[in-house]
């Protein structure tokens, strides 16, 4: 079982304003925020940090986009 203090959200959007506005939103939660700027740094975070159980990801960013991000987590 996954305790709230356990849990790690991605999010990964390439405008920074919207990252935080994102850390914001969970700021009074205790979970473990990770940001990336782009699908290829969403992806190294992912290697780095495990188990990651939510990921938020925007659909149209530059070179990789949403969908191709997703595709890169398996």
């Amino acid at each position: 079982m996954v305790m709230i203090g356990d849990v790690t959200i991605l999010c990964v959007d390439d405008e920074a304003n919207v990252l935080k506005s994102l850390k914001r939103l969970f700021l009074d939660e205790d979970y473990e925020i990770l940001t990336a700027e782009s699908g290829r740094e969403g992806l190294a975070l992912l290697e780095q940090h495990q188990p990651v159980q939510v990921v938020i990801s925007d659909y149209r960013m530059p070179e990789m986009d949403g969908v191709a991000f997703f595709k890169g987590l398996s």
